[in-house]
């Protein structure tokens, strides 16, 4: 039987804290669970860090706060000293027609967040969209390893404000200036993995 997910927590890095928020999700289609992920965030924007301003919200690329979403950080007047944020989200598979449920994450820097179920492929399917993803040295693995490591490298791409791109010599470079770490899951099938950067790399 699996564990309830935890609502929130943390991770602490060298250059602040992330904070990490399981979203419950009640709309089917991926679509409608955007608008519902973005509504969510900007409830927790304003709750957890009312000092920040509009501009000093990083939203993932493609996923800008809709202006038809009103929430109280329109008004907001952030004191100078307060601190960029970022955000990042991953939807958690699930079976077609569940509602879903999402990672939320928020920090002080550069970051990326990635879920996905081992059991989504098989070994031999791990492997052909490691093998694009991951250069033509990815070795075979387990699928439970080959769904972390694709975490990894979904993780490390959303750090850089950038969607999944296939493997190359510069994206794996800019991969490497990303820190991530497993993030703990109750369900044996669920993997994840946060990725971070100083802010100015």
């Amino acid at each position: 039987m699996q564990t309830a997910l935890p609502t929130a927590f943390h991770v602490t890095t060298p250059h602040g804290e992330i904070g990490l928020w399981w979203l419950a999700l009640s709309a089917t289609r991926r679509e409608a669970q955007g608008i519902q992920v973005r509504q969510q965030a900007a409830q927790i924007l304003n709750r957890q860090f009312p000092a920040s301003s509009l501009g000093q919200i990083h939203w993932p690329p493609g996923a800008q706060h809709p202006p038809d979403l009103a929430y109280a950080a329109q008004a907001w007047h952030a004191p100078t000293s307060s601190p960029d944020l970022w955000l990042s989200w991953s939807y958690v598979p699930m079976p077609d027609g569940q509602p879903g449920q999402a990672l939320l994450a928020i920090g002080p820097l550069p970051l990326g967040v990635a879920v996905t179920a081992s059991g989504l492929h098989d070994q031999a399917g791990w492997e052909t969209a490691l093998a694009r993803h991951d250069g033509p040295s990815a070795a075979p693995l387990h699928p439970h390893a080959a769904a972390l490591r694709w975490t990894a490298l979904v993780a490390a791409d959303k750090c850089r404000h950038h969607g999944l791109r296939p493997w190359s010599t510069e994206t794996q470079r800019e991969r490497q200036r990303c820190s991530t770490q497993t993030l703990p899951l109750p369900s044996p099938d669920l993997v994840a993995t946060l990725a971070w950067m100083a802010p100015g790399i």
